[in-house]
């Protein structure tokens, strides 16, 4: 296959349709002599969880060992190049919870003894500072993490939401959000939106949802109440998709003052969805 640009400034990019079987498409790649030759590294198969300078950071858990310690992956990135790779191994216990705070060092969470371990890690492992912060839960999501600014979760206990902040000196504050009368499964990782603004989503015994926080206070909670059929519990606003089970899969920051939530119809398969939705939903 050729094409109007010289052969010494393209080259081609195969990429597979992971919705039809055996099919791929082939795309021009411009300008690849003027990059440099990749170099291979080994498979990274840890979640992403953001940068620290000019590393990418990528955590690794071992769920079935728990006196394993955890691992980080950090590459170095200059000038769109890898130029280093560096393991890490994080000190025991391993982290429910890993997230970078403002000064470029890992707050990881951890339970102990009823409460929440709270630990600042420099990215090489070593321990700055920890705290127990006595709070007992089914479940907790990170909002923010500071020891010099205080600390904002989103607990889960006995089918209820709570706003949780804990201040420098360690007293906690607990708010009521919600009561939603259906347990929670899981709460993934938060996106913070614009100023005190938060999204998250989760999985709870009847299919899944998702929530806008501002400010401390619950602004929308959708959550299934049919198939393909979400209902807001602040606004009573009601999304109907059909009959047809679906799967929430994406919440992503969209134009000022939006978000997007990214769902697709249920399916035996991966390779058998023929429809996605993107709604796109004003804060």
């Amino acid at each position: 296959m050729e094409d109007s640009k010289s052969p010494q400034q393209t080259a081609w990019v195969c990429v597979q349709d992971p919705m039809k079987n055996n099919m791929d498409y082939v795309l021009p790649l411009y300008g690849r002599a003027q990059l440099d030759k990749v170099k291979a590294i080994r498979s990274i198969t840890g979640d992403y969880i953001g940068n620290i300078g000019q590393q990418s950071v990528f955590h690794q858990q071992d769920l079935f060992n728990s006196k394993k310690a955890d691992k980080l992956d950090l590459l170095e990135i200059v000038q769109g190049q890898l130029k280093k790779r560096t393991v890490v191994k994080l000190p025991l216990p391993q982290c429910e919870s890993l997230t970078i705070d403002a000064d470029q060092n890992l707050q990881a969470f951890s339970r102990e003894n009823g409460g929440l371990l709270q630990r600042q890690l420099q990215p090489d492992g070593q321990l700055l500072r920890q705290r127990v912060i006595e709070l007992e839960c089914d479940l907790f999501l990170v909002l923010s993490a500071s020891f010099e600014q205080g600390t904002e979760l989103i607990a889960v206990t006995d089918l209820q939401l709570e706003y949780v902040t804990v201040q420098p000196g360690g007293q906690i504050n607990r708010k009521l959000l919600i009561t939603l009368g259906t347990e929670i499964y899981s709460i993934w990782s938060a996106e913070k939106l614009e100023g005190s603004c938060y999204l998250f989503r989760f999985t709870h015994e009847s299919g899944n949802g998702w929530a806008v926080l501002q400010g401390g206070e619950l602004t929308s909670l959708f959550i299934t109440t049919g198939d393909g059929v979400y209902t807001d519990r602040i606004s009573k606003e009601v999304i109907d998709l059909g009959d047809q089970p679906v799967v929430l899969s994406d919440l992503t920051a969209s134009v000022a003052g939006h978000y997007t939530v990214q769902l697709y119809e249920q399916a035996p398969r991966l390779e058998t969805v023929r429809t996605i939705y993107l709604l796109t939903k004003r804060l």
